[in-house]
């Protein structure tokens, strides 16, 4: 009878540490289920076109794209955009490494096909792996960045250059 509630007792001793095992191994099933469904949705968000609202597209540049707008824009974009959309724009940042899909290619003449108001509602709004920069800069500093982004893309034949206000 005491081998018997002996066993019992190192049975239930271990009984619940292998709880807490089974415990822990459900606990990061979930975290990985949540994870993919993230992954997923992020995926399936980024995978849509990036439609911009009809009001913010027709949006104008209220800030002059001049050398100081655009020096502005640089300081901030190094800041804040080169680590996905890289140094050069291309898109190659090292960060774009583990994110699919690809940041945007500022380098592209397809750039010209956006709006500044277009630009400027992306980069306040972020979508997926991009980040809202519409709390971390003010109004002003979003436009310098939109400056800034358009003289990283070679004009497409047939295309104004943004002036005054970013307006071809």
């Amino acid at each position: 009878m005491a081998r018997v509630l002996e066993k019992t007792k190192k049975q239930n001793s271990t009984e619940p540490k292998e709880m807490l095992w089974k415990g822990r191994n459900v606990l990061s099933l979930l975290i990985l289920a949540v994870g993919i469904i993230v992954m997923f949705g992020v995926w399936a968000i980024a995978a849509e076109p990036w439609e911009v609202p009809a009001e913010e597209a027709r949006k104008q540049n209220p800030v002059p794209a001049d050398e100081k707008s655009i020096a502005r824009g640089k300081e901030l974009y190094l800041q804040a955009c080169a680590a996905c959309h890289g140094v050069t724009g291309k898109g190659n940042g090292p960060a774009s490494v583990a994110l699919d899909p690809k940041p945007a290619d500022h380098t592209s003449p397809k750039m010209w096909e956006e709006t500044d108001g277009s630009l400027f509602w992306k980069i306040s709004t972020g979508r997926g792996a991009m980040p809202t920069f519409e709390d971390t800069y003010p109004t002003e500093d979003r436009w310098h960045l939109v400056n800034y982004l358009r003289t990283l893309a070679p004009k497409k034949s047939g295309t104004n250059t943004p002036t005054k206000g970013g307006k071809p």
